[in-house]
């Protein structure tokens, strides 16, 4: 009999440690997809804001055909972000809302072109530094701390700076109870960055 009880509260004891894990693992993962969620919030709210803006410069203006389409492109897209975002399961969810974020931003940039008279700008990957700020200009040597220098995409902004010595405006995301640069923020960022970045992998 006493072998038996023992035995019980073996049983008792292994069901309840693993009963305590999975409940801090589940922990663990419902704050890493509040954490990358908000971060996709955070650049859906900033596209919007973006292209807000540009429907003032675009105001009281005589669009052609080629412009009208790539700023319905954007626009599409920011509803298909906001969309998408209200579906969110897992992190691995947020790579497709960075997508259509990253292909709005390309869209953005080629009606801010065709509005100055440019050159439609290379279909090129987002600044490195911060995503936000649109498809990248050209590669610029950078080193992170304590890191080896290489080359990174970089919108003409950051790529300025670096080259003046100055810090790049760096995308901060939440990690725990403060931000940090999202390339040091963990694993669950990871389908965040390849929303953005991925589609240029091959080529980089």
């Amino acid at each position: 009999m006493d072998t038996l009880l023992v035995l019980l509260l073996v049983v008792a004891l292994i069901v309840f440690a693993v009963s305590r894990s999975r409940r801090r693992e589940l922990g663990r993962q419902r704050e890493a997809l509040a954490a990358v969620r908000g971060a996709a919030e955070e650049d859906v709210t900033r596209l919007g804001e973006d292209l807000a803006l540009l429907g003032d410069d675009t105001s009281g203006r005589d669009l052609d055909e080629a412009t009208r389409q790539d700023y319905r492109r954007a626009l599409d897209a920011y509803d298909s972000a906001k969309t998408a975002l209200e579906r969110i399961q897992v992190p691995e969810d947020v790579r497709a809302i960075t997508g259509i974020l990253e292909d709005a931003r390309y869209a953005m940039a080629c009606v801010q072109a065709r509005l100055a008279g440019q050159a439609l700008p290379a279909r090129r990957p987002p600044c490195f530094f911060n995503p936000q700020h649109g498809p990248s200009a050209e590669d610029v040597e950078w080193a992170p701390a304590g890191g080896m220098p290489r080359p990174v995409p970089a919108c003409p902004a950051d790529a300025e700076r670096v080259r003046a010595g100055a810090e790049p405006d760096v995308r901060q995301v939440m990690v725990g109870a403060g931000r940090r640069p999202y390339w040091q923020a963990g694993p669950a960022y990871r389908p965040w960055a390849q929303g953005y970045f991925s589609p240029y992998a091959a080529s980089g």
